[in-house]
Order: C-alpha cells, then structure tokens, then sequence
C-alpha cells in the first residue's frame, strides 16, 4: 500500500471515529441544523455521537484531536496500539526494534500525531494495511 496523505490520514481515522459525510454524491448540498434559532450547514456527521460539523479533526497533525481516539481504544487494543505506535516511532527514528526498550519508550513519549494515526489505523483497521 502507498503511504497516506495527512488528507487520506485524516478521513480514514475519521471514519474509524463513526465520521461519515453527510451527502456523500457530488453536486449535492448540505444538510442544516438548528443550533441556537440559526441555521447551520454541516458536511459531516458522526454516527456515534451524532454531532455535526463542517471540518474533521486534524488527526495527523494535532495531539489534541489523537487524544481523543486514543480514548476509545480498548482494553484488548492497547498492546497492539502500543506495539505499533513503538514500530512506527521507532523506525521514523532510525533504531529499528533492536533498540533498548529505554530509547523505544522515548520514541513512543514523542511520537507525532500521525505516527499515532498510523498506529490508530493498525490496530483498529488491519485490513488497511493488507
């Protein structure tokens, strides 16, 4: 698979998230909510949630917007979470995993948002990654 976009990075954990696009047809335009008596367009909805917005987070380049995936990760995902947040770190740091566990964990402390996002999408959508 060809590396992602920060733009393709982005709308795949978003998607991971519950976030869909509210008309997804070209051409189309967007739906309106009532918030406070005015109307609001919104192009995304999040079908776990239900909130609506006109922008997705910015997964790949915000540590904020990673905190909250990396709140829903389960109990029986965090291993793997970690073990490739760990592989992604640690190769963008040239150690490879031969490292001592000490410089991997640093690698992991100061990961970025999209080597989180990369890690995300391993762990919650394998078959990206195929």
């Amino acid at each position: 698979m060809n590396p992602l976009t920060n733009s393709q990075l982005r709308i795949a954990v978003a998607e991971a998230m519950g976030w869909r696009e509210a008309f997804p047809a070209k051409g189309k335009p967007h739906k309106e909510t009532e918030r406070g008596g005015i109307l609001l367009p919104y192009k995304w909805v999040n079908e776990r949630t239900h909130e609506r917005s006109m922008e997705l987070p910015n997964y790949p380049e915000s540590l904020d917007a990673c905190a909250g995936f990396e709140k829903t990760i389960t109990s029986q995902q965090q291993v793997n979470y970690r073990n490739y947040l760990m592989l992604e770190a640690s190769h963008a740091a040239g150690m490879g995993m031969r490292s001592r566990e000490d410089d991997t964990l640093f690698c992991v402390t100061t990961s970025t948002a999209r080597q989180r996002c990369l890690a995300f999408l391993r762990t919650t959508k394998p078959e990206m990654f195929l």
